[in-house]
């Protein structure tokens, strides 16, 4: 053996020994991938489960009404983020509810998606459950009810769907419906199933790719089911190719608005007022003093061109940064952690104190 012919062998092994961890780690990584319950078909009609650690994928279960696609487990109860928490026959994470009213009861039904469901608050603390609490404490002469429609995932023309399907049986007096930022977009599990044998593609390698852009802060796309493409809305959509075409009339900021206008016919053709709902995330640059509103251009004009078509706009920001200014607090302290901005205890009391101002100046006991 020669000298250069020496030099290369540990060349040679390291080249080959990264190659074979290179494949045992792909290895790995795809079957790991092919085991992924996060897609529509790993979703199926179940028992209720009980007990601790449950996920998303324990809770729910596929409707076949494709622009609901999944609804809550009626029935299931347990931990679920750390919370207590439980779904009732009509499939609300609320307690138990009778659909017959009393002449006095003022039923508002409450829509939207993990916020209003109350991820990672006490079964108790979800926006909705405060809510009721403060207007039947205000004596205003109603029996209150507040519904909780929230469902984790649920985009806006989801939780408008929700409520064509029921509206008639559990006669609303109010609906509210939740805007969040991700609201034209669709739950993770939508996506075709990627084949995890595909040669034409390294699984670690994308994997390595998302976790990147995600600890870098570059991409929101490495959260969920997004391309490369922005709507008017500022936020990256799907690529078509993605997601079953039997869904995509779910995605988009035109569906999105779409809805919101179908929900104030829906609740004109019932004589009952809609409440469109802001409750947004980040206030940082406005506690900073960079902004007078923390909200983007799009979400300004979403709420302009919503209240202008019959609905009744309330914007939690200003309470939110009276509070946080008052107590020289940032804005991290009404998100559930720092890496988490899902509404915590405290935005949820905020939340609520807002609505019962503005829902006590409308409601009429019947």
């Amino acid at each position: 053996m020669t000298k250069v012919t020496r030099s290369l062998v540990p060349v040679i092994l390291l080249v080959v020994s990264l190659g074979l961890l290179f494949a045992v780690l792909e290895g790995v990584t795809r079957v790991i991938a092919s085991r992924d319950t996060n897609f529509i078909d790993r979703l199926a009609s179940r028992h209720p489960p009980a007990g601790d650690g449950l996920s998303l994928g324990h809770i729910i279960r596929v409707n076949a009404n494709d622009r609901l696609v999944y609804e809550l487990l009626p029935g299931a109860r347990g931990r679920f983020q750390g919370k207590d928490f439980s779904i009732n026959a009509l499939g609300m994470r609320d307690r138990e509810r009778r659909i017959e009213k009393t002449p006095v009861t003022y039923r508002i039904l409450v829509l939207g998606d993990s916020h209003t469901f109350g991820w990672g608050v006490a079964q108790d603390e979800p926006y909705p459950a405060v809510l009721e609490r403060l207007l039947n404490e205000a004596g205003a002469g109603c029996r209150f009810e507040v519904w909780n429609l929230g469902v984790p995932g649920y985009n806006t023309v989801m939780e408008v769907e929700r409520f064509a399907t029921v509206a008639d049986a559990w006669a609303p007096d109010m609906v509210v419906i939740n805007y969040v930022q991700n609201d034209m977009d669709l739950p993770n599990f939508l996506a075709v199933r990627p084949d995890p044998w595909d040669p034409r593609r390294s699984y670690l390698l994308e994997m390595v790719k998302r976790r990147a852009k995600i600890l870098l802060g570059r991409d929101i796309s490495a959260w969920g089911l997004v391309g490369a493409d922005a709507d008017r809305s500022g936020r990256y959509l799907f690529t078509p190719d993605k997601v079953p075409e039997r869904w995509r009339s779910l995605a988009g900021w035109e569906n999105m608005t779409g809805a919101y206008r179908r929900l104030s016919r829906l609740a004109s053709e019932r004589g009952i007022p809609a409440l469109l709902l802001f409750n947004w995330d980040d206030y940082s640059a406005r506690l900073a003093g960079k902004t007078d509103d923390a909200r983007p251009r799009s979400v300004r004009d979403l709420a302009a061109e919503m209240g202008a078509g019959g609905f009744v706009v309330v914007d939690v920001q200003e309470r939110v940064i009276r509070h946080l200014t008052a107590n020289g607090l940032h804005a991290p302290a009404v998100w559930i952690s720092a890496n988490d901005t899902h509404t915590n205890t405290l935005r949820h009391r905020l939340v609520a104190e807002e609505l019962r101002d503005r829902i006590l100046s409308l409601a009429s006991c019947r």
